[in-house]
């Protein structure tokens, strides 16, 4: 499973938005994950921000505070720009 997938099945399962530490704590704890990188929470995170930079609104993702995620799909937005 791709850490995209993990994300999407972890934000699936919760109400809300989440925090990317408490997405990973999710995602360890569910065992859906099972690479070997030195910083996998890092690259996990890395690999949301790049995916919503390149795809945009074509994300499934979208971010909705300082390391708060959530599933565009549910109706979650980003917060205006001012």
């Amino acid at each position: 499973m791709t850490f995209k997938d993990a994300v999407a099945k972890v934000l699936t399962t919760h109400d809300g938005p989440m925090h990317t530490c408490d997405i990973w704590a999710a995602i360890v704890r569910n065992g859906l994950y099972e690479g070997k990188g030195k910083t996998p929470y890092r690259t996990m995170t890395s690999q949301l921000i790049t995916d919503i930079a390149r795809r945009g609104e074509r994300s499934r993702f979208v971010r909705v505070g300082f390391g708060l995620y959530g599933l565009r799909k549910r109706g979650h937005r980003a917060p205006a720009r001012s």
